[in-house]
């Protein structure tokens, strides 16, 4: 396996263990946010695959669109659905699901089918560039999801931040937790987004580096102070 693999394959078995963990805290506590998040982490797992099968053995069209389909397009989108769960009333929250949904499928779709400009073909082992290869429409699909999905993810956390001031030790560092979760968000989101554009090749490093900020941050966020795990997140 070529050693410019190695970063992609390290996001990805993090992403799969991190969304294994949500899913199995959901099925204890079926609490929605965590079944949104979950889904959120499978796509980042699959996606930071695409990237690491492209990377190690070449890129071909499938693979590619794999790539910006579940990492640079649906990852980020998610995890606000899970924050918005957190935080929202239900009704809202099912509304919201239910619109989730229905772009999820008509983005993936766009950005799955959309002839690539000048007929262009993928091949070789470095990263292509979504922004060498989709029209105007995936590209702004892209970093719409990715823009509004980190301002809601940042925004909730601040939000929690504040309601948690009052609310006693275990409320604030369940805040730290989403804040370190946060910041994990914004530096996948930036290097999905930065490669869409045409960016240097950094995504293999942010991916990595993202996740792994995103776990710690759920450690985090899952501990009562005494380090027991917190019922209201398991």
């Amino acid at each position: 396996m070529r050693s410019q693999a190695v970063l992609p394959l390290v996001a990805t078995v993090i992403a799969w263990e991190f969304a294994l963990a949500l899913f199995r805290r959901w099925r204890r506590s079926r609490r929605p946010y965590l079944r949104s998040w979950a889904i959120s982490l499978l796509f980042f797992a699959m996606g930071s695959a695409c990237l690491w099968y492209g990377t190690a053995f070449g890129w071909s069209e499938p693979v590619f669109r794999g790539y910006y389909v579940c990492g640079a397009l649906l990852s980020v989108p998610w995890l606000a659905m899970g924050e918005i769960e957190l935080l929202a009333r239900p009704a809202l929250s099912r509304a919201v699901l239910v619109f989730l949904v229905l772009f999820s499928i008509d983005a993936a779709l766009v950005v799955g089918v959309s002839d690539f400009v000048d007929g262009r073909t993928v091949s070789g082992y470095a990263a292509p560039h979504g922004s060498d290869y989709f029209g105007v429409l995936p590209r702004v699909l892209v970093v719409v999801s990715n823009a509004v999905g980190t301002f809601v993810v940042v925004g909730g956390t601040l939000w929690s931040g504040w309601r948690a001031r009052r609310q006693g030790a275990a409320a604030r560092t369940r805040f730290r937790g989403t804040l370190v979760i946060a910041l994990g968000v914004l530096v996948a989101a930036a290097g999905g987004t930065l490669s869409f554009l045409s960016a240097e090749d950094s995504q293999a490093a942010t991916l990595a580096v993202g996740v792994s900020v995103m776990y710690a941050g759920f450690v985090l966020a899952s501990r009562r102070p005494g380090g027991r795990a917190d019922p209201a997140v398991a």
